[in-house]
């Protein structure tokens, strides 16, 4: 999870923490706020699809941060 200048939050999944932060970076000055790690590719996957949905997963994460 990360914001850019523009204020916007973008919540995606990636094999490369690194290169894909450096992605962002290069088109819009960006800050990592958070970042969970899974075994599993299709664990990430089903991850993300829940934070995007806004629904208990985002409102236990938020609560985290």
């Amino acid at each position: 999870m990360q914001w850019n200048n523009s204020g916007n939050l973008y919540i995606g999944y990636s094999k490369d923490l690194v290169r894909r932060m450096a992605e962002h970076t290069k088109e819009a000055p960006c800050t990592l706020l958070y970042y969970e790690a899974y075994c599993s590719e299709e664990s990430a996957r089903t991850r993300e699809q829940k934070l995007k949905q806004y629904g208990s997963a985002w409102n236990g994460l938020k609560k985290r941060l």
